[in-house]
């Protein structure tokens, strides 16, 4: 990897990373992507893509879904199940080692120079304190925009004084993945709000399965083994051979605060664009890495000053389907039972939820700018 000479070095090879670097990329710019992790490797998640996530993607990444739930079962204490049919469209699920393998791959046939097993350990200033680039176990990248999409305990965003307080709000997730259980189900999801602050899920994947539980109530965290194991026995879904149980944080919205500084900006898990009710990622992470790439080309070609177009679109476009998610968990986790039976009760309130959802209806605007296997970007974006 040459030291110098790129416009943007993106540092993470996840969905935000993967789709910054390849749209800057197909625009013309030079691009170095830096993962340290070995592709393909595990991440922990649900990998559960929502309508919102594959309208966005620039290709086609159909023939990756293991299953196509249209069902969701929902639970609550002393009420449920509560079946709910999905009239708009279903959620893919696909297994991360290979989406996020794909994506990558996307970004290297459209000329990203991609260094994988690279961790990123500081950034690079100049004497007069600017950003020249990105400091690696194997030596300096330079270039004139960094692109933080290194997950919750950015190292960029610490480096760059960024979502400083990024440990007041987070959610924590225990999960595991295996052989789906016989007699579990195939077609349908279940979600159970008898957690507090939070809900255990089974998502179904073909022949295999994801099982987990999650909170933001910190009260919580030393027991989500527990309440994992009770979910688990309490609907038959017992794995076998047991498969590991990984740990790991979800940074939600925290409301307004600065995703950029200078010529450096966060994306994905970096900039903490979790949704805080359900925990999703995915959708948000893809559209902030697509904001990234279209302010970063302005700045590149000298059309804009500074990279603070980022922050504010991520705020004005993204934030406020945030906010109404935020609302919604402040509902639903004070009185889940009433939440669920009300839903069970009222068509408006399931119709409402599922187009939300799925994307029908949001306060963004943004979810159906581009279907699957859509064309390549030009340099506009």
């Amino acid at each position: 990897m040459s030291p110098v000479g790129w416009d943007a070095v993106v540092v993470g090879g996840g969905p935000a990373g993967a789709t910054a670097a390849a749209r800057l990329a197909a625009a013309g710019a030079r691009v170095a992507l830096l993962e340290r992790a070995d592709f393909p490797r595990d991440k922990p998640c649900g990998g559960g893509l929502s309508p919102k996530a594959y309208h966005l993607l620039d290709i086609d990444v159909s023939d990756l879904v293991l299953a196509r739930p249209r069902v969701v079962r929902l639970s609550a204490p002393h009420v449920g199940p509560v079946v709910m049919a999905s009239r708009q469209e279903a959620i893919w699920m696909v297994r991360r080692a290979d989406f996020d393998q794909r994506l990558l791959d996307e970004a290297a046939g459209r000329g990203v120079c991609i260094s994988t097993g690279v961790p990123a350990v500081g950034l690079e200033r100049s004497p007069e304190g600017r950003v020249v680039g990105v400091i690696t176990s194997r030596g300096t990248v330079r270039a004139r925009v960094v692109i933080g999409a290194d997950g919750a305990d950015s190292v960029i965003a610490r480096q760059a004084g960024l979502r400083t307080g990024r440990e007041t709000r987070y959610v924590l997730a225990l999960e595991m993945e295996g052989r789906r259980p016989a007699g579990a189900p195939r077609d349908a999801a279940l979600i159970d709000f008898g957690l507090c602050r939070g809900y255990a899920w089974y998502f179904p994947k073909g022949d295999l399965c994801n099982i987990g539980v999650g909170t933001d109530a910190r009260a919580e965290f030393r027991c989500l083994r527990s309440h994992l194991a009770s979910f688990v026995r309490d609907h038959g879904l017992e794995i076998h051979p047991p498969p590991r149980v990984i740990g790991h944080k979800i940074p939600v919205w925290r409301g307004i605060e600065p995703l950029h500084r200078a010529n450096v900006l966060l994306v994905g898990d970096a900039a903490g664009v979790a949704d805080p009710f359900f925990g999703e990622g995915i959708a948000y992470a893809i559209q902030t890495g697509r904001f990234a790439a279209e302010v970063a080309l302005r700045f590149l070609d000298g059309r804009v000053p500074d990279l603070s177009g980022y922050t504010r679109l991520v705020q004005k476009v993204l934030g406020r389907d945030l906010r109404f998610w935020t609302a919604v968990g402040w509902v639903v986790y004070r009185v889940p039972s009433l939440a669920v039976l009300a839903l069970s009760r009222s068509r408006f309130l399931q119709r409402l939820a599922d187009q939300a959802i799925s994307g029908e209806k949001s306060f963004s605007h943004t979810w159906r700018s581009r279907a699957p296997g859509g064309s390549s970007p030009g340099r506009s974006v």
